[in-house]
């Protein structure tokens, strides 16, 4: 007789290892990161449990492909969506006898639904003929995971910094006439969002055209020095912390803090090149790099580490940054190769708004 184990997958998902708010709709989670980790339970009395096999389906579970497998106590899998589209997971255990539950995967009810989107609505918004002393704009917001409730329609008055809103549900498509609250030309803006929580582009621009303002001037990442000797107050938007800890230990009256809800992670990549001199060699040093004691040497010799080795300094850090309430995103190579056009488009706007162009 084969015996069962009960494995319950969380019906929520940690994103990069850390716990992130994600949306539900029904039996369906939506997120916007390709990678995460799914945490799993068992039963701690269990003895005989030996492993803990994760499954996903990508065509809502007519096929069912083995993706990673583990030891009971590891309790998560982490996972990296090839593309957008809604994946299905589901267990198969391991007991000390080698034998599987269930025996084949076939029909298997899936444990956790997740939908990965992580692309924003895409708005039309167009100005309609003036009537009557009112003014009117249509619009035209697409997306497959749309977010109805999320939709604002926005206008402000010559001069006037603050937007006000123009109340009311708003469907995906439609057009409004009102009458501002002074006469004069208006700016118009409709901001979205989907399930998975990515926000049109619209509302980072908005953003940035407010802050700017308070910018004295641009600097480079790794210039903490023009703001230790007074030339600045503050340097926002920095690339990490790393040169700001290294200065603040030497005793430089510098300190740096996370956004709450823009904390990036990104990655260093390990490769070894086909024309090798060394391959054998290269290989062992970069499964030693992903050691403890390999990411000791990394952060005493480059103050950086991996925050998905633990014990490392920056496994910490992040974990107690989690608590203090900061959101982290992932950004890992995948994501940066997919959406490199768009990334490249999107950075080279936003540097001409901070630049005054």
């Amino acid at each position: 007789m084969i015996r069962g184990f009960l494995v319950l997958l969380f019906a929520s998902i940690l994103c990069s290892g850390l716990a992130r708010g994600q949306t539900v709709t029904g039996d369906l989670s939506y997120t916007k990161q390709t990678f995460f980790r799914i945490p799993f339970q068992t039963d701690p009395s269990e003895r005989r449990l030996k492993q803990v096999q994760l499954y996903y389906s990508n065509d809502q579970g007519q096929s069912w492909h083995p993706y990673n497998s583990v030891a009971p106590d590891q309790h998560f899998f982490d996972f990296q969506a090839s593309a957008d589209g809604v994946y299905w997971f589901a267990v198969r255990t391991v007991d000390a006898d080698g034998r599987g539950n269930p025996l084949n995967m076939q029909g298997a009810r899936p444990g956790l639904k997740v939908c990965v989107d992580t692309q924003a609505p895409t708005i039309r918004l167009r100005a309609l003929q003036p009537r009557d002393g009112e003014v009117g704009v249509e619009w035209d917001v697409r997306d497959d995971n749309l977010d109805a409730a999320s939709l604002r329609l926005e206008y402000r008055l010559p001069a006037v910094v603050e937007w006000l809103p123009l109340g009311g549900e708003l469907a995906a498509s439609g057009q409004r006439y009102w009458k501002p609250a002074a006469p004069g030309a208006v700016e118009v803006r409709l901001k979205a969002r989907d399930r998975a929580d990515n926000w049109s582009e619209e509302k980072t621009t908005a953003f940035l055209q407010k802050y700017v303002k308070q910018v004295a001037g641009l600097i480079r990442c790794g210039e903490e020095e023009r703001v230790a000797n007074g030339e600045f107050a503050i340097l926002a938007f920095n690339c990490d912390l790393a040169d700001a800890n290294d200065m603040r230990q030497k005793g430089a009256p510098v300190n740096g803090r996370i956004f709450k809800d823009a904390g990036i992670l990104s990655y260093w990549y390990l490769a070894v090149p086909s024309n090798s001199a060394h391959p054998n060699a290269a290989s062992l040093l970069s499964a030693f790099l992903l050691t403890k004691e390999g990411q000791d040497i990394l952060w005493k010799t480059e103050k950086t580490s991996s925050h998905l080795v633990e014990g490392t300094y920056m496994y910490k850090f992040v974990k107690d940054q989690e608590r203090q309430g900061v959101k982290f995103y992932a950004n890992p190579v995948s994501d940066v190769v997919k959406n490199h056009e768009n990334q490249s488009r999107v950075r080279q706007k936003f540097q001409d708004i901070l630049a005054g162009k």
